[in-house]
């Protein structure tokens, strides 16, 4: 009987405990820990911590180690839009002047948005006018 009762003991918490680390653990994993983050848009966002794993939203500064220097490039200067930038190559070749943008013709038929010496209505009306006063 003795026996009988240590086998019995022993087999019950083997029974119990599952030791797996497979499928059996993989159907608990059934909640989300990060979901989309409204400041860099990407799934990094912890729900339970109310924080960006990328971008440290919702600190005010943006989230940048110089240990990373590939997460850097992938947001760093020259990946977005660039709207006042792009035009910053032209205007330094040009010696950023200012006040000589494009020259409007204003016709009593159209505008025309080239210079003068190249707008075609403008070369018409002063050649009327060098006809009708000769």
């Amino acid at each position: 009987q003795w026996y009988q009762r240590r086998v019995r003991d022993h087999a019950q918490p083997a029974q119990l405990v599952s030791m797996t680390k497979g499928t059996a653990s993989k159907g608990k994993k059934n909640h989300k820990t990060h979901t989309m983050c409204r400041r860099c848009n990407q799934h990094s966002f912890h729900v339970v911590k109310s924080r960006c794993a990328s971008c440290g939203y919702p600190d005010s500064k943006m989230r940048k180690y110089n240990w990373g220097d590939k997460a850097r490039r992938r947001r760093t200067q020259g990946t977005g839009r660039m709207r006042y930038m792009r035009t910053i190559a032209t205007r330094a070749k040009n010696g950023f002047r200012e006040g000589t943008g494009r020259f409007l013709c204003v016709t009593s038929l159209s505008v025309c948005a080239r210079p003068n010496n190249l707008c075609t209505v403008a070369k018409r009306q002063k050649q009327q006018k060098k006809e009708g006063s000769a």
